[in-house]
């Protein structure tokens, strides 16, 4: 659109009228002008408004039209013989547009020469109608304080900038495109712009700025370090928090957050890893904290619960299994002030040492340290040794058939420092075996023989294997296998004979165990054979040692299904056990 710029010439005339019978001096005004554009077209139909703001006094007038487009004339009477202006007086010329909208407006301050001569030529430019493309950038928090750059036309010097109704500051004129200027305070929401030039004429830019509220500020927590495993709460102090913020510990947020005031949150601190994490608060409006206030993730300290066993000889030597929790690999462990020696980490509620010379009996304090400097401590007791027994390997206090399983894992190993040379000739042989087997039995005190586990039965039983490998070369080895075999037999551990026992449940539907026993190590297979004398499946079972073999866990297990994975029908069936030296039938029902 081309702009309408208009100029606005005034000619102020003063006269007196002398009266025929008195003489009457009274202050008259005549003003005229024209009002045009720049391109020096007239414009008619406009109204022309005069303003003394000294004498609060207003004439108007529409500018004419026909010959005398563009001009107009006002005469200013005082008839209370009072002047119509004076020197200094400001006068205020504002022209407008059909729709009231102003198109110029100009201050003049009358001088001396002008109110003597009672002429005053006043010109005035009106500029181009202002408007607005961009405010850049567009939002601010609610605190202001920003500078922005405002973009458009027709800019004047002098314009005045508001956002809604908020003035801004230090509005700054660069170019009739460009006015920069500082956010003034406002409150959360979006407003409008607006441009003011001098000669009254304004632009807006609607719903163009947006005011959000500040972003929340984190300063301190209390506390500042926690467990890994939490269990605790922490108390956030800052500014700007908002009911129904969130807070992050790292990328784990709280699960519990409760907003105190604008000032002060407490949240409960999640489960996270060991480590420094940045704590967050992000407020309903999506205003996030940016401070670099830390909470540090330690581990739980360690504590510890028994000690097996709980004294030891003063010549050290001994495994020490600690227990409790929240023990770390690295951790040390002193016994006193002697460091532990070949420390092993089993795992987070158990570590073992092998406990230190001692340079005299009494109580200390064996003390667990993480890595992290955390520690916890139970009391040990060091006790003067007793006489020990070279045959009693083990030092249990017994020699018996533990000592010669270990002489019998050794057998014929060569060289020094092996356990089960008794008579130290740097060989483990059969004059070992005749050592302990001579002294099977005897004790330091009168205690019974511990007890023995599952994991030992199983050694035990590898080692009768083993044994009766050297059997069959060695003659005299056949002394230590009998006395084991003996012992393990009567102990319950291996049958003396090969069984196939009963399966379990019988009848049954849709599968069975059968149960069995073996008296020496032998490769198992079970056939299974329907009336007709078929074979309708067969179970490889493997390599097993000397045993009793009847739970679910260890005996054989069919499902009830043939050789092509089919389920077979109800009836009578024959189950046969082979072993490398033994063979046996038993009969069992299918019943649907």
């Amino acid at each position: 659109m081309k702009k309408i710029v208009f100029s606005v010439t005034l000619t102020l005339i003063s006269f007196s009228i002398v009266g025929v019978i008195c003489t009457w001096a009274v202050p008259i005004m005549v003003i005229t002008g024209q009002v045009k554009g720049n391109d020096g077209t007239l414009l008619e139909d406009t109204d022309v408004i005069i303003k003394n703001t000294n004498k609060e006094t207003q004439s108007s007038q529409r500018t004419f039209t026909g010959n005398e487009a563009g001009t107009f004339d006002f005469t200013l009477i005082d008839f209370t013989n009072q002047s119509v202006a004076d020197i200094g007086d400001q006068l205020e010329i504002i022209v407008k547009l059909d729709d009231g909208e102003i198109i110029a407006r100009k201050i003049h301050i009358l001088t001396e020469d002008e109110v003597e001569s009672s002429l005053v030529i006043i010109s005035v430019q009106v500029g181009g109608k202002p408007s607005i493309s961009s405010i850049e950038p567009s939002t601010s928090t609610v605190n202001g304080g920003m500078t922005v750059t405002i973009t458009g036309n027709s800019f004047q010097d002098g314009a005045s900038v508001s956002i809604g109704e908020n003035a801004m500051t230090e509005v700054n004129f660069v170019s009739e495109t460009t006015l920069t200027a500082i956010v003034p305070v406002g409150t959360t929401g979006t407003t409008d712009l607006v441009v003011s030039n001098p000669d009254g004429r304004s632009a807006t830019l609607s719903q163009s700025f947006t005011y959000t509220s500040l972003a929340p500020v984190v300063a301190s927590i209390n506390p500042t370090t926690g467990i890994t495993t939490s269990g605790i709460s922490t108390t956030i102090n800052g500014e700007n928090f908002q009911n129904g913020a969130t807070v992050s510990f790292g990328n784990t947020k709280s699960k519990q957050v409760v907003f105190v005031s604008k000032t002060k949150l407490t949240a409960d601190v999640p489960i996270n890893e060991v480590g420094e994490v940045i704590i967050q608060v992000t407020n309903p409006d999506s205003q996030v904290s940016t401070q670099l206030v830390a909470f540090t993730y330690i581990l739980p300290e360690p504590t510890i619960s028994s000690l097996v066993p709980k004294s030891g000889q003063t010549t050290g030597g001994e495994t020490i299994m600690i227990r409790g929790d929240n023990f770390q690999n690295g951790a040390t462990i002193s016994f006193g002030k002697i460091g532990g020696i070949d420390v092993s980490f089993v795992s987070r509620q158990e570590i073992a040492v092998i406990s230190p010379k001692a340079e005299e009996a009494g109580l200390v304090n064996i003390i667990v340290k993480n890595p992290d400097d955390q520690s916890a401590s139970i009391e040990f007791i060091y006790k003067e040794p007793k006489p020990q027994l070279i045959w009693d390997i083990n030092q249990d206090k017994t020699v018996d058939i533990f000592d010669l399983v270990i002489v019998a894992g050794q057998f014929g190993k060569e060289g020094e420092s092996l356990t089960g040379d008794i008579d130290k000739n740097d060989i483990v042989d059969i004059f070992d075996l005749v050592q302990i087997a001579s002294h099977f039995g005897t004790t330091t005190e009168s205690l019974a023989a511990p007890p023995i586990g599952d994991n030992r039965i199983a050694y035990l039983r590898n080692a009768l294997t083993e044994l009766k490998v050297w059997e069959k070369s060695d003659p005299d080895v056949i002394f230590a296998t009998k006395l084991l075999r003996d012992w393990m037999v009567a102990n319950g551990d291996i049958p003396m004979v090969a069984k196939l026992l009963p399966n379990y449940p019988n009848p049954f539907n849709p599968e069975t165990w059968i149960p069995y026993q073996i008296a020496d190590a032998s490769t198992i297979k079970l056939s299974i054979f329907d009336v007709t004398g078929s074979q309708i499946r067969q179970i490889e079972v493997g390599y097993r040692q000397a045993g009793i073999y009847e739970n679910q866990s260890d005996a054989i297990y069919w499902d009830g299904r043939n050789k092509f994975g089919e389920p077979v029908t109800s009836g009578v069936y024959f189950y046969m056990l082979q072993t490398d030296d033994f063979s046996a039938t038993r009969k069992m029902i299918v019943l649907k």
